[in-house]
């Protein structure tokens, strides 16, 4: 028997609330000299795949379902999370189905929040240099896309 998920609905769009960081330029050019070893990785690459979710579309795997459609939500501004999920009883509590919504909390994307390794290196080392958690935000926004970054 294939393991495979379906998406049967879509969510609606939220938008992500305007706020500026400020960092000073000593700062910036010390952070600049720090990164030269480190590689930059985005989590999300815009490259991928261009396609919407469809009803019936099929999947080879819950997780790759998941995300799939986080790529998507990430892609198009909304976040997600995962409202129910169905076990049967029968099967040895397989998981036969799960539910993602569009989060209601979508202040900070709880589903987009992710970091590469390289990206938690960064960011200890930096705050052994005692640079300040909003320092070290607003230069990885800076370098990486951040609040400007094209969906």
């Amino acid at each position: 028997m294939e393991d495979f998920s379906v998406i049967g609905s879509t969510s609606s769009l939220t938008s992500l609330p305007n706020a500026d960081a400020s960092i000073d330029e000593f700062t910036i050019v010390e952070i600049e000299e720090l990164e030269e070893d480190i590689p930059s990785e985005q989590v999300y690459e815009t490259e991928e795949t261009d396609s919407e979710p469809y009803i019936g579309q099929e999947f080879s795997s819950l997780e790759e379902a998941g995300n799939f459609y986080n790529k998507y939500a990430f892609k198009t501004r909304f976040s997600i999370r995962k409202s129910t999920h169905y076990k049967a009883k029968k099967q040895d509590n397989m998981i036969t189905s799960v539910t993602y919504t569009c989060s209601k909390e979508a202040r900070f994307f709880r589903s987009h929040r992710t970091i590469t390794k390289e990206q938690k290196e960064l960011i200890h080392m930096l705050s052994e240099q005692n640079i300040t958690p909003s320092q070290i935000m607003a230069f990885l926004e800076t370098r990486d896309g951040g609040r400007k970054m094209q969906y």
